[in-house]
């Protein structure tokens, strides 16, 4: 999955479902650092839903 890919499925698919309290962990992987993804995100957590993005490196980046 590309980075437009993602920050699509995060923002159409993932971001509208997320309930209060969900806690939404990413590794390195390069797509996941996709600005439009983590803005789609952070819009969520500042609405209606208080959920929490949380960026975990990944076993060979520690």
């Amino acid at each position: 999955m590309d980075g437009k890919a993602f920050e699509a499925s995060i923002s159409q698919v993932l971001a509208p479902r997320l309930e209060p309290g969900t806690v939404v962990i990413l590794d390195n992987l390069a797509t996941h650092k996709n600005l439009q993804a983590a803005e789609a995100l952070k819009k969520r957590a500042a609405g209606s839903c208080s959920c929490r993005l949380i960026r975990k490196p990944r076993r060979g980046d520690r």
